[in-house]
């Protein structure tokens, strides 16, 4: 469905994205992750239409975006985290002006306003989107983009802002978009709720493909790497007995480090040589590898830095 092959994104001395390659089947739920800054949104906006790529090509559904850019865009809905609404209109209104825009039949369009507006809990039809909260808003956003059930639907940060109620109905909808058939390409910080949905992940840091493969096949090749979390009030001298090539402290608050283990044995063995030292381990507990864990030992970040 979108195939970007050799795309590359320069700005005077910076290189924003450096040749970049990756494919989108159709009906997958796919995801760029990164920290603040790697490129994420560059790419989106360049899919879109929004920005032109110092290099590369982007073909969605056969179409060059280069040459069938209009075509291009009447498949697909896009809702970017910087997007605005109108705030001076209800919700109603913002649908309605949207509805216009995209030229659907006032039958339909109305239908299909109240069934969106239904769904994001957002029938309120007097109140202006200026007292809205910032989670309201985001979510009147995502309505809009999905009135024309476009066949790709591009998703910047669409959590940002909103409670947990409606970060599961989000989640919802994304998997439910899915069974339909629709293309899903998102970006979010919150990789806990990526990892429930997604389909193929592209792990991307200062403009550059780290990883890029379906989740299943990530947390398989990954799973060697164990994740152990220790709890120690002397979690700074343990430090001294366990090299780097052994574990690494990933994390730490308070007492408590979280541990990427290279070398089990090794790392048993370290443990036990702290203790015969006199060092007290309260817990040794393995964890689960995450989507995130695999995200912070490819980039060594955090997914906010």
């Amino acid at each position: 469905m979108i195939k970007v092959e050799g795309l590359r994104k320069e700005y005077a001395d910076l290189v924003a994205v450096n040749d970049i390659s990756f494919e989108i089947k159709k009906g997958e739920i796919f995801s760029l992750l990164g920290p603040n800054g790697a490129g994420k949104t560059t790419i989106l906006r360049i899919i879109c239409g929004l920005l032109n790529p110092t290099a590369g090509q982007i073909k969605i559904n056969g179409m060059d975006i280069s040459t069938d850019l209009a075509k291009v865009k009447s498949l697909m809905s896009v809702v970017f985290d910087s997007d605005t609404v109108y705030e001076d209109l209800t919700a109603m209104e913002n649908m309605s002006f949207a509805a216009n825009l995209y030229n659907l039949p006032t039958r339909e369009a109305k239908s299909r306003i109240k069934e969106l507006l239904g769904l994001f809990n957002l029938v309120d039809q007097n109140k202006l989107v200026r007292n809205f909260s910032k989670g309201m808003k985001q979510r009147l956003g995502i309505a809009r983009a999905l009135l024309p059930n476009p066949q790709i639907l591009i998703l910047d940060e669409p959590t940002t802002g909103l409670d947990p109620q409606s970060t599961v109905l989000i989640r919802d909808l994304i998997l439910d978009l899915k069974r339909q058939g629709t293309t899903v390409l998102l970006t979010s910080h919150n990789i806990a709720e990526v990892e429930k949905v997604v389909d193929t992940v592209a792990i991307i840091d200062h403009g550059e493909l780290c990883a890029y493969d379906s989740y299943q096949n990530l947390h398989t090749q990954y799973s060697d790497s164990l994740k152990f979390e220790i709890e120690s009030f002397a979690l700074a001298e343990l430090l001294k007995f366990v090299p780097a090539e052994v574990a690494v402290l990933q994390s730490q608050e308070e007492n408590r480090g979280i541990f990427y283990v290279k070398q089990l044995q090794k790392f048993l063995y370290c443990l036990g040589d702290g203790m015969g030292n006199g060092l007290v381990i309260t817990k040794i507990q393995q964890a689960q590898l995450s989507l995130e864990d695999i995200f912070i030992q490819l980039t060594g970040r955090e997914l906010r830095d």
